[in-house]
Order: C-alpha cells, then structure tokens, then sequence
C-alpha cells in the first residue's frame, strides 16, 4: 500500500504472504493455477491478510502459524471475487479481464472453489485452534454466500432502507474483516475477551471500507476504480449513497427508472449519477463511514498491547483521511 500506515515489520511479513500466495496457486496445475493467477496478479491492498498478522499480535506473535491463516483470508477474498465478477456478468476488475471473461464461466466457478477449499485445508493445518478457525472461516464463507444471494434478489428495486444495506454490505465485506481480526487474535492465544475487541473493530472497519467504495463508484475514475465508474447503479445495487439520494430527490422517477432499469444507456447511467451528486448523498454517505471508523477505533482502545492499539488506529485513521 503507498502511503500505508502499517508497520515496517508488518509489511515485510506481507511480502512473505505474497510469496506463499504465488506457491500455493502454483501448487495445482493447468486452467484452474491460470484462472487464480489472474486473480491474484490483479493484486490488492491485501488488508485482510494485514489485519490477521496485525491482530496475531495481541498475543504471541507465531508467524508461521500467522501466516496460514493470513493467506488463507486472502485465498477466501480472491474466491469471493471471481464469485462476485460471474454474477455481476463483469468484463474487469482493478483494471484487467476478469477470470469469467477469459476463461469463461465454468473455469471461473471452478477456480473460485478451488480456493475457497485451498484455504480451508491451510486453516486445518494450524498447530493449534485448527478446528476453530476452520469452522470460524467456513461460518464466514457462508454469510458471504447469503449475502452474494441477497443482493441478486434486491437488485433493481427501489423498495429497500437503509437496514437493508447494512445488512448486505456486513455479509458481503464486514464479515471478512471482523474474522481476519478474530482470526489472529484466536492463533495468537489471545484472550476471549480481546478477541471479541478485534472482532468488532474488524466489523466497523469492514462496514466503512465498503461504504467509502460504494461513494467511489461515483466519484472516482475507471483508472482509479479499474472499472467504469457507476456500475452500481447500471447493475441496479442499491447502495448508501443512492438510498441517501433517493430520499432527497422524493424518490425522483428517472432516478429509481433508472434503479429498476436491467438494461441503462451509458447516457441514463451519466444521468443518473448527476442526479445523486446534486444531493447532498455523498457527503451524508461519508460522514456515515467515518462514524464507523470511530466506532472501530473505540473497539481496540482495552487492548493489552500498545503497538497493536496503534496500528489499527493509525488504519481508521488513513482510511478518513484518504477518503474524506
């Protein structure tokens, strides 16, 4: 990450976790290694491998161990995308084709599976807490599914509240980050009590991030995105910033035409995210996601040790700052 508030020690750790990322996609051979090495090669701010090594230091620091469980999140991460990208028909992600566009819809189910169950079997290869990573992941995977299927049913329709929404985004991105927290803090030996600590800060962070990338998908560019800006509201995803815009706006008709429409015109796309930046949508938005990093912040503020308190503050802290 440029600029990245993590520590030095932390980021030569990552590019350990980089380095076990690359064999452990070489270790199959043929479509499936290519299909994951797209992903992979896409890259990432590989936050959530972070945050486990981060939080894996609240007790005893066992990288070895750490580092398993950091991948392992990463593996479940980079799934989840190439799940997301068959859905959601997407052509590009961070700037290049996905793995459904250029290896076509089977070879992209089968690589997503393939390291989701990667992932698992690490998990299962840990020295000690094994079982209950496993079953903490597996538990995870299965809110990401729910959520994934959530926002397919909800999709175009303009009868939805702001529950709704936060409900989603935890399945679909806040429950990854709380059980990377949780994740280092169980391999670490942490107390139960700061573990749960980790958890919730690992969910407000989570809910923030996707809040702050539901308002890029308007106001960023297809080079930062590395995808056409708006296609949240083309796919008919219902986020923070349209629920917020449609509450101004009365409900404007062409905005929740457009909202309903399966099919937008890149001109009824351009038009209805200038109805969302003449609300005050965004900056509501914006406000709504520094409160959760505040309430992250307030999570870790009883942890034992120090440094960590620190670096996940110094991470809330980067991410207003970057966003606001």
């Amino acid at each position: 990450m440029a600029d990245s508030p993590l520590s030095s020690r932390i980021m030569r750790d990552l590019k350990r976790v980089e380095e076990e990322l690359e064999r452990v996609v070489f270790s199959d051979e043929g479509e499936l290694c290519e299909a994951s090495l797209t992903m992979l090669r896409g890259g990432g701010k590989r936050l959530r491998p972070a945050l486990v090594l981060i939080s894996g230091q609240v007790g005893s620091y066992d990288f070895e161990s750490l580092i398993l469980a950091a991948v392992a999140v990463e593996l479940i991460h980079m799934a989840s995308l190439i799940h997301d990208d068959i859905v959601d028909s997407a052509d590009f992600r961070r700037g290049l084709p996905t793995v459904s566009s250029t290896k076509g819809l089977h070879v992209a189910t089968a690589a997503g599976d393939f390291l989701f169950a990667t992932a698992l079997v690490l998990l299962s290869g840990l020295r000690s807490g094994g079982i209950e990573a496993v079953r903490m992941m597996a538990e995870a995977v299965n809110i990401l599914s729910l959520g994934q299927i959530r926002q397919m049913e909800m999709a175009h329709r303009v009868d939805q509240n702001m529950e709704d929404y936060l409900q989603m985004i935890w399945s679909k991105t806040a429950v990854l980050f709380a059980t990377s927290c949780r994740l280092g803090g169980l391999i670490s030996g942490a107390e139960e009590e700061e573990v749960d600590f980790l958890g919730r800060y690992g969910d407000n962070l989570g809910m923030a991030f996707q809040i702050y990338d539901d308002v890029l998908d308007i106001t960023g560019t297809e080079e930062s995105l590395g995808k056409p800006v708006g296609i949240d509201l083309k796919e008919g995803t219902v986020t923070m910033p349209i629920l917020f815009a449609l509450e101004e706006t009365r409900f404007e008709r062409e905005l929740c035409a457009a909202i309903e429409s399966p099919s937008l015109t890149e001109e009824e796309v351009r038009r209805g995210m200038e109805i969302i930046l003449n609300t005050r949508a965004l900056e509501r938005s914006k406000e709504e996601a520094k409160k959760y990093v505040e309430r992250a912040i307030d999570s870790v503020r009883l942890l034992s040790k120090p440094e960590v308190r620190e670096e996940l503050v110094s991470i809330g802290k980067f991410a207003i700052d970057r966003y606001h």
